[in-house]
């Protein structure tokens, strides 16, 4: 039977992977036509529309989703197709897993394209060709230089190895003369695409031997490595190299190597276009060249080297109908004003010495050999370049250097396709150059001010948080925000980096070259260790897996396995994955995950009691002398959720004429760590007005206390609510359990008779959190 993954959300990796173990999915599936023909696995596997699915011999769907409602209409639309189904927390009933250690979070970024490097080879001035419009010898004249570089070829593999870059680039080789004469320059190109890079060269195509050489490379090498070949009509006239160029073309063709053909528009060109073009009609299978734009180095704002308008220009040359010639003409003279992220997710690196630039017109920042095991440093361009426009546009920006800015990718601007359906990039090249840096890399200005200290060079050590949320669960953030105020007050004059969750699963081999062993690393603290939310699970334990050098604190947590086959499946792993640290303690929050870490028989030393660590907030500000009439209910319609008597609760108050709101503390939207304040600050204000809270959740609860409601409390799945209040003592402070209407009726006299309640005691516990601390991070 071939399984078909359906839904690719926050779960969609942990559950993959589990099932590969068993059986490999095949497929994977999903309604947004964004997803489809994306590999998210880091292999040969793509998400395909849900129709093609009809298409498949004796398929099996598993629906990934988490929402009930989403569930339901993914059945649905099975059902409409006739496609077997079932739903994926049912199919883990039914298997025994075989996996023992996390992996997804490394294996998804086998494939993706992390940086975009221009590997400038200035030592080669040297060129055959002498076209009127090159920009390079009509400022700087040609010389017989054709140096490749002052380091070996091993020395340069060293200098951009994936580990440093963290993950794989697109590197593109370009000389100031004709590339391939660079001395050595095919011993280069096959020790970057060696170590896992996809390399471009640019060049004329009339280099033989070189073109030869690098088309005997093994397949798998071939398949990284893309030539950029431009078709200078006039030269290659001249120069009696016509035929040289299209054998080689036809070289390229023949391999595993992928190409381009690219003309420079020039006006002694125009009366040659139909010559050109039955040129390729003949030798390129019928299919025309991308058209660039001309730079007139003599002019400022490098202006084009044309005497033609630029409508005339545009209307010459966009006959060929290229992409890349659109591109260029869409986003001319364009000063880019949006947050680019050159110098984070590209480079300029002059090959002969090293020299490191953000981009053009940028201050060299060093070479790639000074301290060649740190990350290359991070000066991001953001809103201040300093060109007039974007010249490189079609490599920059299609690669997605500015995610503000929509734009075709990169392949739209170097693929063609002949006659004979065979398109110039293949594959794997043809994946790669779909992609935008912006889908993998973390899109961090205005968002993440924590995310330059990690990799700023020659850091001190520092406490690194974990899994900080960047998700719309304003509970995760209070403890996210209490952790780090009190990591603040307790070791002042440490730095402490917050590493949001998608941060860690774009970047976490970056993340992992920028780590140091006296790092003490903490995993913020929640309800979402156990078999609940297979994401953040499957990330913890990652980490726990990844840094074994590292002391880690886990901070206070709930841990909640469910019964049946899955849940001992996820607990032996859980256990087996804390064991095996040396240096690792866990903080439990409630008196059910401190009995399971003593029925897993897990050393006692490895563990401890600790409250959650948004007892320790001081809202006092908050809270108001006069407050409103409304009963706010704040419950969950999640997977954690484990009672059926809302509706019952709200028919109630509606029948006793009892105002009422419903609200939450989740919110349906990204939350970064500069909006966090606000909308924690706004939350509070709202919560604060309430005369009496209704909740099943845990942080609605521990608010209401330090806000100083009346609050009736539902227990949870994993009972950490109810725990919370057994916390509190015979005295609840307001806070009321209820198990069912009977429970409720009673308490709500409370609505009738309360007026205040007695301030908690928030100084036992904020002194009691930060001593626990202090016991295992000093």
């Amino acid at each position: 039977m071939m399984l078909v993954a359906f839904g690719i959300g926050y779960n969609f990796y942990s559950f993959v992977e589990r099932i590969d173990t068993i059986q490999r999915v095949s497929f994977f599936s999903d309604n947004d036509r964004n997803k489809w023909g994306k590999h998210y696995m880091g292999d040969e596997r793509i998400c395909i529309p849900p129709d093609e699915i009809k298409s498949l011999d004796n398929s099996l769907v598993i629906i990934m989703v988490e929402n009930e409602t989403a569930k339901m209409a993914v059945e649905k639309q099975c059902d409409e197709l006739r496609l077997q189904h079932i739903r994926v927390d049912e199919y883990f009933k039914r298997i025994t897993f075989g996996l023992e250690a996390i992996t997804w979070p490394q294996k998804i970024q086998r494939n993706r394209i992390h940086k975009f490097i221009e590997l400038l080879v200035h030592g080669t001035t040297q060129c055959n060709f002498h076209c009127d419009y090159c920009y390079v010898w009509r400022k700087e004249e040609f010389h017989d230089g054709n140096a490749s570089s002052e380091h070996t070829p091993a020395d340069i593999r060293r200098a951009l190895s994936v580990k440093r870059l963290g993950g794989l680039c697109h590197i593109n080789m370009c000389a100031l003369g004709e590339t391939l004469l660079a001395q050595g320059i095919e011993d280069i190109i096959y020790e970057l695409a060696d170590e896992g890079h996809y390399v471009s060269v640019i060049t004329n195509g009339t280099v033989s031997s070189k073109i030869r050489s690098i088309t005997e490379f093994p397949e798998q090498i071939q398949e990284r490595i893309f030539f950029k070949l431009s078709f200078h009509y006039l030269e290659l006239k001249r120069t009696n190299t016509l035929v040289r160029f299209w054998n080689n073309v036809r070289s390229i063709k023949n391999s595993c190597c992928s190409y381009s053909i690219e003309i420079t528009p020039s006006d002694y060109l125009i009366e040659e276009i139909k010559e050109v073009t039955k040129e390729f009609e003949i030798n390129a299978d019928g299919v025309m060249p991308h058209i660039t734009f001309t730079r007139d180095a003599a002019k400022t704002g490098l202006d084009l080297y044309s005497d033609l308008s630029l409508d005339e220009y545009v209307s010459t040359w966009k006959q060929f109908d290229s992409p890349l010639f659109d591109l260029k003409t869409d986003l001319y003279k364009k000063k880019i004003t949006q947050d680019c992220y050159a110098g984070c997710w590209s480079y300029r690196i002059n090959l002969m010495n090293g020299n490191l630039q953000s981009c053009y017109q940028q201050e060299v920042d060093g070479t790639i050999f000074d301290d060649i095991e740190s990350n290359l440093p991070i000066r991001t361009v953001g809103k201040n370049c300093k060109l007039d426009y974007c010249f490189n546009n079609h490599a920059f920006l299609a690669w997605g250097d500015a995610p503000a800015i929509g734009c075709c990718n990169y392949l739209d601007v170097r693929d063609r396709i002949d006659a004979n359906g065979e398109h110039w990039v293949k594959e794997p090249y043809r994946e790669v150059m779909r992609q935008k840096l912006y889908e993998n890399n973390y899109d961090y200005i205005g968002n993440w001010p924590d995310y330059e200290m990690l990799y700023k060079a020659g850091r001190k050590s520092a406490i690194l948080i974990f899994n900080s949320p960047d998700y719309g669960n304003l509970g995760d953030h209070a403890i996210a925000y209490a952790e780090k105020q009190l990591l603040a007050k307790v070791f002042a004059g440490k730095n402490v980096i917050e590493i949001s969750t998608e941060q860690y699963i774009r970047e976490n081999l970056l993340i992992k070259n920028a780590v140091r062993d006296d790092d003490i690393i903490l995993l913020t603290g929640g309800g979402y260790l156990g078999s609940l939310w297979s994401w953040l699970e499957d990330l913890s334990l990652n980490i726990i897996q990844t840094y074994k050098n590292n002391k880690i604190i886990v901070m206070p947590q709930t841990i909640y396995f469910e019964s049946g086959r899955y849940g001992d499946y996820e607990k032996k792993m859980f256990k087996n994955v804390i064991t095996s640290h040396s240096n690792i303690f866990v903080f439990v929050r409630d008196q059910k995950s401190l009995q399971l870490m003593q029925e897993m028989s897990i050393d006692a030393s490895k563990y401890g009691f600790c409250p959650d660590i948004a007892l320790s907030l001081n809202l006092e500000r908050f809270i108001k002398n006069e407050r409103g009439n409304e009963v706010l209910l704040m419950l969950r319609d999640d997977k954690e959720a484990a009672h059926s008597l809302k509706n019952n609760i709200i028919k109630m108050l509606l029948d006793n004429g009892i105002p009422y709101r419903v609200a939450s503390t989740v919110i349906e939207k990204r939350i970064n760590l500069l909006q966090r304040d606000k909308e924690l600050t706004g939350l509070w204000t709202r919560m604060a007005y309430a005369k009496m809270i209704i909740t099943d959740r845990l942080h609605a609860a521990i608010f209401s206390v330090l806000l100083n409601i009346p609050c009736i409390v539902l227990d949870n799945k994993s009972g950490k609510v109810f725990d919370f209040a057994d916390l509190l003592g015979p005295s609840t402070n307001g806070l009321n359990k209820c198990r069912s209407m009977a429970d409720f009726i009673s308490i709500m006299k409370y609505y009738e008779t309360v007026e205040k309640i007695d301030v908690f005691n928030r100084e036992y516990y904020y002194k009691e959190i930060k001593n626990l601390l202090l016991r295992e991070i000093n």
